[in-house]
């Protein structure tokens, strides 16, 4: 079987008042980064080479300190290529803070 990439996005309701320490926990969680936050939504994207993985970082999340639920809302896999692996890693927020969801 090739090798595959899976990315998937997570729907995170978290404790407000401890919003910089699931942040911070999230991070580091596998392939997680937070991309945008409001209140106590937050969204997240997981980037694996598995859907055990992928499925490992919801739990992961979920059973994380002041996260009040946390569900799959995307998910694709693909064969990886050679693009696919320059791109593993690669942040379109990287060195950013996430933003806000728009009201």
């Amino acid at each position: 079987m090739p090798p595959e990439i899976h990315v998937a996005s997570f729907l995170v309701q978290r404790d407000p008042r401890h919003a910089e320490a699931v942040r911070a926990a999230i991070g580091g969680v596998p392939g997680a980064e937070v991309q945008v936050e409001q209140g106590a939504k937050v969204i997240v994207t997981v980037e694996a080479s598995s859907q055990e993985a992928v499925a490992r970082a919801l739990t992961d999340i979920h059973l994380l300190p002041d996260v009040m639920s946390a569900v799959m809302v995307f998910h694709q896999c693909e064969a990886a290529e050679e693009e696919a692996e320059d791109l593993r890693g690669a942040s379109v927020h990287e060195g950013k803070p996430p933003r806000a969801l728009p009201a």
